[in-house]
């Protein structure tokens, strides 16, 4: 019995080209590497890629033979990738920031919601500097809000701050 699961990312360009070319690998020689959606098994890939300036909508949709080669979608996603991810979405923001440019509607919003689900991992540490990271991410929700790209630049910096100081004790 088939199923369908569907992933969605916004890139940058170097982003979306690396990851291309790990799936054009990964079918070509079926390398270890690992992709949100399970390519292991698939009968159908469709892929949908919207340019908005320097940012990339990417859409994969993937129809496979098993229902078992799909993730489940009720696990709790892993610590690890959630952090790897909320790093690249960060990174991304701050890159198209320092372009004196206002981030996608779709990246802010992703990263702001993987922050609080980051939060939802008390055991990983950390749970001491949570109001503190709140706070300074909804800062940089409303400078988003607001459009006001410098308010929006020294709440990125408190983010990065709160972030570093809590990595230098549990990383």
């Amino acid at each position: 019995m088939g199923s369908e699961t569907e992933f969605n990312k916004v890139f940058t360009r170097q982003e979306l080209s690396d990851y291309l070319r790990g799936i054009a690998d990964y079918i070509a020689r079926k390398s270890s590497e690992r992709f949100e959606v399970d390519l292991a098994d698939f009968k159908e890939v469709k892929l949908s890629i919207k340019s908005y300036d320097n940012q990339f909508e990417f859409k994969m949709k993937v129809k496979s033979q098993s229902r078992a080669s799909i993730t489940d979608k009720t696990k709790k996603e892993k610590y690890a990738s959630l952090k790897k991810r909320m790093k690249s979405e960060f990174e991304m923001i701050i890159d198209i920031i320092n372009n004196n440019v206002l981030p996608l509607e779709k990246v802010m919003n992703k990263f702001l919601m993987d922050s609080e689900k980051m939060m939802t991992y008390p055991d990983k540490g950390g749970k001491e500097r949570f109001d503190e990271y709140r706070q300074a991410c909804d800062t940089m929700k409303t400078a988003f809000e607001k459009k006001d790209l410098n308010e929006l630049k020294d709440a990125c910096k408190r983010v990065q701050s709160v972030r570093k100081a809590c990595h230098k004790i549990y990383k």
